[in-house]
C-alpha cells in the first residue's frame, strides 16, 4: 500500500540548483572519494575513482566509510529500477528511509526537495550517469524523483536503509510538483 504524500509546507519558493558530474567540493580522507555537499542537509554526492586496466574496469559504488560520519545508516535492501527514455518517476518521500542512488546504465536527472521543517527551500537537481559513477545519498524527509532524458533506458541501483513494506512510501504525481505551491517542470532541461 502506498500512503499519500504529506502536504505540509505551503509557500516554499522554487529555486533551481544544478549539480553536474565533476562538481566535487571536498575530499574524504576516510574512503578515497570526492564529495559534493548539497544545499539540502544530509544529502551529498560521492564520486568513487574509476579503476581501468587492459582487462576492463572496476568501480566501487558504495563503501560504509563514505556515509558513516555523515549520518549514514545500514543497507537493508538493494534493488535496480529501470526507467525508459523520456519517462519521469516521482515524487517519492520517506520519513525513515535513506536512499542511495547509483546510475549503473544510461543517465538520469534526479530532483530533490527538502520537506523537513527547517529544509532548504529549493529544488536541487543532480545529474547521474553510468559514465561518471557517483552515489547520491537522499536522507529521510526529502522528496525526490528522476527523469530519463534518453536516448536509451537508464537503470538506478538503490541501496536503502529499510526493507520495503509500503509503510514508509509516500507519493505525489510527477506533474504536481514536490509540494503544494511548488511547481516543477521535468521538461525544462530539454534543448529545443
Amino acid at each position: 500500500m502506498t500512503a499519500t504524500l504529506p502536504q505540509n509546507l505551503l509557500g516554499k519558493v522554487y529555486h533551481r540548483v544544478v549539480v553536474e558530474p565533476g562538481d566535487h567540493n571536498d575530499r574524504d580522507d576516510g574512503g578515497g572519494v570526492d564529495v559534493v555537499h548539497l544545499p539540502i542537509g544530509g544529502a551529498f554526492l560521492a564520486a568513487a575513482r574509476l579503476n581501468l586496466d587492459s582487462r576492463g574496469s572496476l568501480v566501487e559504488v558504495f563503501r560504509a566509510a563514505w556515509t558513516r560520519h555523515r549520518g549514514g545508516e545500514r543497507v537493508a535492501q538493494a534493488y535496480l529500477s529501470t526507467t525508459y527514455a523520456d519517462v519521469v518517476k516521482g515524487w517519492h518521500l520517506h520519513r525513515e528511509q535513506t536512499d542511495r542512488f547509483a546510475c549503473v546504465a544510461g543517465r538520469v536527472v534526479v530532483a530533490l526537495y527538502d520537506l523537513r521543517p527547517d529544509g532548504h527551500p529549493s529544488v536541487v537537481e543532480v545529474a547521474l550517469s553510468a559514465q561518471y559513477p557517483q552515489l547520491l545519498v537522499i536522507p529521510p524527509g526529502v522528496a525526490h524523483g528522476w527523469s530519463n532524458p534518453g536516448p536509451g533506458d537508464a537503470t538506478i541501483l538503490n541501496l536503502v536503509s529499510h526493507e520495503y513494506d509500503g509503510s514508509d512510501e509516500y507519493r505525489r504525481p510527477a506533474d504536481r510538483g514536490p509540494d503544494v505551491g511548488v511547481d516543477y517542470d521535468w521538461r525544462h532541461r530539454r534543448d529545443g
